[in-house]
């Protein structure tokens, strides 16, 4: 468009395609617009999904230290070496989890990354349909544009035919006026 605009004089016309032109930066333009706007919903639910990884992923290896501990408690007995034996009750830390405690905790998780997981697919869907919408648009628009250049590159030409064709005839006019004379 901007090599159109350049003409001077009679050279500068506003046919077609330069509408389509017009039409094909618009399409992008708006195009860039969306994908954009779509790419922010993608980091955001990227990020969130991202966090709920982690805390699942931290969870998951806490139980594995839990579980471990558990796995060496069992095996000590009475003998085992620096094991002393405490006789009475022991106080309860507040560092503890309950059961109860423990579990919620999972279920959060596991719900947190279920919601996660159900918000990011309708996302998935509207990204899928916007990219086969944009790119359906674009090539229309792609197609548009090349046609209406296809036609003016052919009326281009039939007037560059009619105007040779003329010019020789006019020539030849002339010749014969020059003979005669």
């Amino acid at each position: 468009i901007v090599v159109r605009e350049g003409r001077i004089g009679i050279d500068m016309c506003h046919d077609d395609v330069e509408k389509e032109l017009v039409k094909e930066v618009q399409t992008i333009e708006g195009a860039q617009s969306l994908l954009m706007r779509a790419l922010e919903q993608t980091k955001e639910q990227t990020r969130l999904l991202r966090s709920t990884k982690y805390f699942l992923d931290r969870d998951h290896q806490n139980k594995g230290t839990a579980l471990e501990i558990d796995r060496q408690c069992e095996a000590l007995q009475e003998t085992s070496l620096n094991l002393s034996m405490y006789h009475g009750n022991a106080p309860l830390n507040p560092g503890n989890v309950t059961n109860d405690e423990w579990n919620e905790f999972c279920r959060k998780n596991i719900d947190r990354a279920a919601k996660e997981i159900n918000n990011a697919r309708p996302l998935r869907a509207y990204i899928n349909t916007l990219l086969k919408q944009v790119i359906d648009d674009l090539w229309r628009q792609y197609h548009i544009t090349n046609d209406a250049f296809k036609l003016r590159i052919e009326d281009t030409r039939r007037a560059k035919d009619k105007l040779e064709s003329e010019h020789y005839e006019v020539s030849q006019w002339i010749y014969s006026y020059k003979k005669i004379i």
